[in-house]
């Protein structure tokens, strides 16, 4: 084994090949670039992240060592987290709240959000009026169709009863009405 090999073997590299096609050749690279899980989000704040993962560690009631070893990473390597010094990976961010389950649930619910592992809920819509909002309908309707608004009230009072009374959804009936043929006079 050649100096290189016998120095990144001390430093806990593996060898790993990339992709040739593209003329590329065998490099060095250490053990946890390899890992099958992508490191989150480059953009997300570590430091924040690593307050609240401490923060629901402690709620569980765990101790650094504990905690680190359960997730199956080095003492040094939780406390870097927890400090915002380091960034978990994905599998390791997933692990950390699978034995933190006994945290609070909002915590929990932080650490998720803000590390984009669920997505953020729509915004609510406002609240609509909707008896204000059928009325301007009805009256843009009826001004269209040169009716009253009190008349083409009566005229859709009418048609929603004879929905009504025939059982039809009105999903159906609003397919009925679109493809029905339209009258010659």
């Amino acid at each position: 084994m050649g100096l290189l090999g016998a120095r990144a073997g001390l430093l806990g590299a593996r060898r790993r090949p990339l992709d040739t096609r593209k003329g590329l050749v065998a490099s060095w690279a250490p053990a946890h670039a390899m890992n099958d899980s992508s490191l989150l989000d480059s953009d997300i704040d570590f430091a924040a992240l690593g307050a609240l993962l401490a923060k629901a560690r402690r709620e569980a009631g765990l101790r650094q060592t504990v905690a680190a070893e359960r997730v199956r990473i080095s003492e040094r390597s939780m406390s870097r987290t927890e400090t915002g010094e380091r960034p978990p990976s994905t599998r390791e961010l997933l692990a950390m709240l699978e034995t933190y389950g006994g945290a609070a649930p909002e915590t929990l619910l932080a650490i998720r959000r803000l590390a984009r592992l669920d997505p953020e809920p729509p915004p609510a819509a406002p609240p609509v009026d909707a008896r204000a909002e059928l009325d301007a309908a009805v009256r843009a309707y009826a001004e269209d169709l040169d009716v009253t608004a009190r008349r083409l009230r009566g005229v859709v009072a009418l048609l929603l009863a004879d929905i009504e009374r025939l059982g039809t959804s009105l999903a159906d009936a609003r397919a009925m009405i679109a493809h029905s043929p339209k009258r010659r006079g």
